[in-house]
């Protein structure tokens, strides 16, 4: 029986109360989903296979720390007002251009630092053997009480599904252009200038040219910083005459481990997709991306190159 016009839910009743006054931000907003989720969807046959898909979820989640853990998380959160939200196995990650940590950094270098920890994350995620893709776009973002209204998150998904086929994060061309024509990167030296060193050119669809999040570039200096107690007790104990190049010796070897893990992640990745021709393309692609990388960070060391 067809229900009567006047017996349908009032658009006014209670739970679709509108708010008198709301606000959209400008935001920078990234759309990141796993590469190849839908085909794992499609193969789900065991326990295991949805344990392994589970857990890809849950790893995402917990690189990009969805839900604060600590103190520390939870205080960042609330000075950079970023918003890390769920979508089955995507992630919506906004920050505001109107945060305090903002108007103590500035909005270029906190901006720059959002893309760096998303390009961190991403290289965390691939060295554990979960590939991401997708779209970053600067606009207007709207979430409250679960309704999500934004067009920079629809452009990002935009720049993730329709224009970016490999496994990188890129931005659309507005976005990059923000970034690369900003006067905060008269802040820094030449080689250090983020328009230089987040950012790598590359082709997506139809001969599109974009720019991604370099990622393993970022991965790699990470690398190189990292000292750990260990690292720090085998400083302390050398001579002074020594310390400079055992310095040096360290941080190498980390960033030799990081393209290591990065070398085995993609390996696997070229041999689980050999009867998939458009997926194992992706990888292939991915393995020249990083081949670029290590031979020249390390020149001499073929054993980083896959």
């Amino acid at each position: 029986m067809m229900v009567a016009r006047n017996q349908l839910p009032s658009r006014t009743s209670k739970g679709g109360k509108v708010s008198e006054q709301l606000t959209m931000n400008v935001h920078l907003v990234a759309f990141v989903d796993i590469l190849g989720f839908r085909k794992k969807l499609e193969r789900i046959e065991t326990q295991e296979d949805l344990k392994k898909i589970h857990a890809d979820i849950l790893g995402l989640h917990d690189t990009f720390s969805k839900t604060p853990q600590d103190d520390f998380e939870k205080h960042e959160r609330e000075i950079s007002r970023r918003k890390v939200i769920a979508l089955s196995d995507a992630l919506v990650i906004a920050a505001d251009l109107k945060s305090p940590i903002s108007n103590i950094m500035g909005i270029f270098d906190n901006l720059c630092y959002e893309l760096d920890t998303i390009g961190l994350n991403q290289a965390y995620r691939a060295i554990n053997g979960t590939f991401l893709r997708g779209g970053v776009s600067l606009g207007q973002f709207y979430f409250h009480d679960d309704v999500l209204i934004s067009k920079a998150m629809k452009d990002a998904y935009t720049v993730e599904s329709s224009q970016t086929v490999y496994p990188v994060i890129a931005l659309d061309e507005k976005t990059f252009d923000f970034f690369s024509n900003n006067s905060g990167n008269n802040c820094y030296a030449e080689e250090i200038k983020p328009k230089n060193t987040l950012f790598r050119k590359f082709t997506g669809k139809e001969g599109r040219v974009l720019h991604h999040i370099d990622y393993i570039r970022i991965g790699l200096e990470a690398a190189f910083s990292e000292f750990t107690r260990s690292d720090r007790d085998r400083w302390k104990n050398v001579d002074a005459t020594v310390k400079d190049s055992v310095r040096a010796e360290i941080s190498k070897s980390h960033a030799v481990q990081f393209l290591m893990w990065h070398k085995g992640a993609v390996e696997k990745a070229l041999v689980e997709s050999q009867d998939d021709s458009c997926v194992h393309d992706k990888y292939l692609w991915l393995k020249d991306y990083h081949n670029e990388i290590a031979l020249e960070t390390f020149p001499q060391n073929h054993e980083c190159k896959i």
